[in-house]
Formats: structure tokens, sequence, C-alpha cells
């Protein structure tokens, strides 16, 4: 639900994203109208830091979290209750204060704040239980949305023909004392995630799955100009991070802020479409 706030001449506090032009046009009264303490005159009247400080007081705890007490904050707020004055204004200066589509305007702009409240609730909420056992339930129902693949790296010595290549594999893979090292300067891979696509003459065959550690390539492998004979020097197994790694914890907590926030929108969506049906049969 939405955390009520007080009205203002018939508005409620709207969202910030009534756009510059109007803030500009709420601000362009001059030196001459403008006190020591108006911070904004719209359609003749003047807002006071005194309300900005009032509005503060009624706000929910989520509303004060996502305003905060700063300087920066209090100018947030100062310039969301001039928006939501000129809202109200012009509703009036058209006639509308009754007119259920004029209330429907103003709570849609209410809608807009409700992501910020979910993510305040979880800021509070963070590190309890409740809050936990949500995250980790919601972490186990997404596990393959975070699951990291296989990867694997290769060593190998350039050569410059193909069948010269190819003539070092067969003596590399015939038992012999004489090494990858043996055969040139050695070049090494970073560890790398299977991409058929991106690079066709090499993955498909450092990623053979009959390959183990240790193994020769079968083929030589054309990468960008080189030609390389190689052998695969580490395989490290696809897995599931556990959620006390910090990295996957960060990732995970931004991606379930986001399905709440997601999820908490249409929740209030469909509860406004309601609200909007409603008032048409009336």
């Amino acid at each position: 639900m939405m955390h009520a706030r007080p009205s203002l001449g018939g508005s409620r506090l709207s969202s910030l994203g009534l756009g510059s032009l109007l803030w500009l046009a709420a601000c362009d009264a001059g030196p001459a109208q403008v006190g020591d303490d108006v911070v904004a005159t719209v359609a003749g009247r003047q807002i006071t830091v005194r309300d900005v400080t009032a509005q503060r007081a009624y706000l929910s705890e989520f509303g004060e979290l996502s305003f905060g007490d700063d300087e920066q904050s209090r100018a947030l707020l100062g310039r969301a209750l001039v928006e939501a004055t000129i809202m109200a204004e012009a509703g009036r200066r058209e006639g509308l204060e009754a007119d259920p589509r004029f209330a429907w305007a103003m709570r849609e702009e209410d809608a807009r704040l409700e992501s910020s409240h979910v993510v305040a609730q979880d800021t509070i909420a963070e590190r309890g239980p409740a809050y936990e056992a949500a995250l980790s339930s919601w972490y186990a129902a997404h596990e393959a949305d975070f699951r990291e693949p296989e990867q694997r790296a290769f060593s190998g010595v350039q050569f410059s023909t193909f069948k010269a290549a190819q003539a070092a594999i067969a003596k590399l893979r015939g038992g012999g004392e004489a090494g990858l090292a043996d055969l040139g300067p050695v070049l090494k891979s970073e560890l790398l995630t299977r991409d058929d696509k991106s690079y066709p003459t090499v993955h498909p065959f450092v990623f053979d799955s009959a390959l183990g550690e240790g193994d020769v390539i079968s083929v030589p492998l054309l990468s960008g100009k080189l030609i390389l004979v190689a052998l695969l020097t580490r395989v490290q197994a696809a897995r599931t991070p556990s959620l006390e790694e910090p990295a996957l914890r960060a990732r995970v907590e931004e991606a379930f802020a986001r399905a709440r926030r997601e999820a908490t929108v249409d929740e209030y969506v469909e509860t406004l479409r309601l609200a909007k049906a409603g008032a048409s049969r009336k």
C-alpha cells in the first residue's frame, strides 16, 4: 500500500517526475517576490522552508529514508512540494478538482514513488531474519540464472603452417618425452567460457568433453592469424555460487530488489486500474 501524505490544497505529494520546466516556471518569480525563507512562489502562493520541514514530519519512516535529512534531500522534498502544488493549481484552474480523472492523475504520480518505498523498506530490513529468508527463498527459485558455466584454459605454441602443427600434435600424443615447452615459447589463455559462435576454430575443440586437464588438443587451433598446438591446462566445473560469496550476494540482492519493485508496481497499477473502473461506473 502507498504511504499516506497530508493534502496540500487538495493535492497529494507528487513524485519528482513532472519535469524541470514546471520547476523553472514555479521559481521564476524574481527576488522581489521571494523572501529569505521562501523556497518558491506558485500561483501567488509562497512555499517556505517551514512548509518543507512540516511536510517531512508527515513522512513515513520509508519516506524519511528516501528523502533523508541533509541539505540536498530537503531540496528534493521542497521540489516535490512545489511540483505537487503546480499540479493541484493546474487542476483547479481547469475546474478539475471534482473530476475523478484528475484524482486518477495524482494517484498515478504517487505510483511512481512506490518502487522507492520498496527499496527503502528493504534497506531498513536488511540482514533481518525475514529479509534473509525471503532472499534465500528467491535465490533458490532462480539459481539457474546465477549458475556459473564450465570454464577452461589452455596453453599453446605457435607454428607457421598447419601441416607442421599437425606433425607436432602427433609427436606429443605419441607418448614421447617431449613436452609442449620443448616446441617453442608457450602462450597461455585465461579461463574461457564456451562461445562456439564467436570462436568456431578454438572453443569446440578446447571444450571437447573427452578432454581432461593435461590432454593434447587433437587439432591445431586457429586463433586470428595464429596456428597453435595446444593442451588443456585447466577445467573449472560449472557451479552454483553460494549466497555467502560477497560478489554473488550483491548481484542477487540487486535482482531481488528489482523483482520486488516490479511486482509491487504491477500490484499497485492493478489497484489503480480497479479504482479507475469503479470511478467510471459512478
